[in-house]
Order: C-alpha cells, then structure tokens, then sequence
C-alpha cells in the first residue's frame, strides 16, 4: 500500500473495520499461489480459489450498513418496483419478483420509497451472509483473468490499490460491492 495517501490509507482501514477486519488482517496476500494462474476465483471457500471471511447479516437495513453504501435521493438510476396496494396477488412471482426489486432499490436508492416492502425483504430475503474480501493490493496480470462474485451471495471487496495490466480482466459474475483507494488501468 506504498502508493497510498494517508487519507487513501485511512479509507481503506475504516472499510477493512466495517467489515469486521482487525488492522493487518487480509484474505489475500500477493504471495497466494492462485494469484499466478491465468484464472483464479474469488468467492466461497469450497468453490472458489480465494475464499472471503463470512459475516452474518439479519436485515437489508445491516446489508446496507454493511456494504456502506449511502442514500441517493438522486434516483433515476433506481428500479423502484409497484406500491404495495397494487400487488394483487400474495405469494405469486410478480410479489417475489417485487421484493426482490425492492431490496436492490433499498440498498442503492431512496430506503424511504421502499419502506413498505422492508419487512417482506427481511422476512423472504434474510437471515443471510455477505462474504468479505480484504487486501492491500490486487495485481491482475497481462492475459489473466479475475472472477468476483461466484459464491451466489452478496459479496463485499475492499482493496487498497488494483492494478490491471493491458490484456488483464476483472469480471464480476455476481452481486458484488468493490471499494478501491487507487485503480491502475496500464
């Protein structure tokens, strides 16, 4: 994290502790044997090369704590779904589909313009997991591919510094949230 700003630096140490991480701790470090494969994986333990540290989560309020994401009350990027008075029909796709959409609104929207939905969204949605990922740095190499997101659950990257060569790739396959201090596209 040399090329960091002590302002970058405390950034990143403020996410790694809302995240549940003490000050050092990583899930990666640039010595893990996957990090020289042409494609490695972040996601659960038993399905990925990288696994992330599993933290609890009983409600989308604490997801979106969580994942630190802020309110926008500048909106009009957010699928926000149909009132619930509208729902004509308890337990069928179209309500299933809504929550759904109401739960992605609440956490990168307006939480208010959802409220009628968070209790369905805890009831349907949580208890549940996010997998954590922290690191100084992650270097993606010239012809080598990356791949976050595959566990199926929500998953949360915090990196000090990403670095990706001219013919490197990052794909995100999944639900994920990435916080870098400094991004390198060479």
């Amino acid at each position: 994290m040399a090329t960091l700003t002590d302002s970058h630096r405390e950034a990143f140490n403020k996410i790694a502790a809302r995240l549940g991480f003490q000050p050092g701790e990583t899930t990666i470090n640039q010595s893990h044997p996957a990090l020289s494969r042409e494609l490695f994986t972040f996601g659960a333990d038993d399905t990925a090369d990288i696994g992330g540290k599993v933290i609890p989560v009983s409600s989308i309020a604490d997801l979106k704590t969580l994942i630190g994401l802020p309110d926008h009350p500048e909106d009009s990027h957010v699928d926000y779904p149909q009132t619930l008075a509208k729902e004509l029909a308890p337990n069928s796709d179209d309500l299933r589909n809504s929550i759904k959409t109401a739960a992605v609104a609440y956490l990168i929207g307006d939480p208010k313009k959802v409220a009628d939905y968070e209790d369905l969204i805890n009831h349907s949605l949580f208890p549940g997991k996010v997998l954590a990922f922290n690191a100084d740095d992650l270097t993606v190499a010239d012809g080598q591919t990356v791949v976050l997101g595959t566990s199926g659950e929500t998953e949360v990257y915090n990196f000090g510094t990403i670095t990706v060569a001219p013919t490197g790739t990052i794909r995100v396959v999944g639900n994920t949230s990435v916080n870098c201090q400094v991004f390198t596209q060479q």
